[in-house]
């Protein structure tokens, strides 16, 4: 046996199987160097052969995508899609900031606990329970004299990333960095996401919602204002156009900290 296609026959046999990216590592983990492993199903776009790759696979299967291609446009529509994957890998390796597929590793992906299927594998002794403390699902009692006292705050936009990303992309990668931030320390607490920013540039997408930038620096004022309880607060923002709302609002509460701010009454 020279290699093996982890696949799920296109869900064919029963439609709740696992997506076959979900078992990958667990196949690549178990058969080491000794055979290859092909990744077949769920291959849509170059980013997904991305995945594949870094999770340890040595080649995709792309028969569906290439069947829709023949179908519309016969050997130019073949011809397209691999055109299209092949855009879709170079362009997310230089999101990566590798210059080949050979560069990648599991490092280069955030899997969320509980993705990967390890069929047959002995039952995993269960998880510790989490330290991380999130604000919207404690209760008051909950933040008393020995809860942690650092705040964290993930500001994020509702705007467009292009035609394959979801709208709230900027509020997931906000979030996610808080969420790791909390599972290296113990003496933080995660606030709820504001999930819009200002995005004004992008109001001529459908779906994009802004707040604009003095309504944003005013929120992150008035949140940081409140949140009296804690010591100290993290402002994590991954959308651009947040970067003028988010220093505007520290030069005042840093002025409102030292015993005035710019334009009001010390209160």
């Amino acid at each position: 046996m020279s290699a093996i296609s982890v696949s799920n026959h296109g869900g064919n046999n029963l439609d709740g199987t696992p997506a076959t990216i979900r078992a990958l590592a667990a196949v690549v983990e178990a058969v080491g160097d000794e055979v290859e492993v092909v990744l077949d199903g769920g291959i849509r776009r170059g980013s997904d052969v991305v995945k594949a790759l870094a999770l340890g696979a040595r080649a995709v299967m792309i028969g569906r995508a290439c069947l829709w291609g023949l179908a519309a446009a016969g050997q130019p529509g073949v011809e397209n899609v691999l055109d299209i994957l092949r855009s879709g890998i170079d362009s997310t390796l230089l999101g990566l900031g590798h210059a080949s597929i050979h560069d990648l590793s599991p490092d280069d992906l955030l899997v969320a606990p509980g993705f990967e299927r390890r069929f047959g594998a002995p039952r995993r002794p269960a998880a510790r329970p989490s330290h991380r403390v999130r604000l919207g699902q404690s209760t008051w009692p909950d933040l008393g004299e020995d809860a942690p006292r650092r705040l964290l705050i993930p500001l994020g936009a509702t705007e467009q990333h292009g035609p394959h990303l979801p709208l709230q992309t900027d509020t997931l990668i906000a979030v996610a960095i808080a969420e790791a931030a909390a599972a290296e320390r113990r003496d933080v607490v995660i606030a709820p996401a504001l999930p819009y920013g200002a995005s004004g540039e992008h109001a001529g997408f459908p779906g994009t919602l802004s707040l604009g930038r003095a309504a944003v620096e005013a929120a992150i004022v008035e949140l940081v204002r409140s949140a009296d309880h804690f010591d100290d607060v993290v402002l994590l923002s991954w959308h651009g156009g947040n970067a003028q709302p988010v220093d505007r609002a520290v030069t005042r509460l840093r002025a409102r900290a030292a015993g005035s701010v710019p334009g009001s009454r010390r209160s």
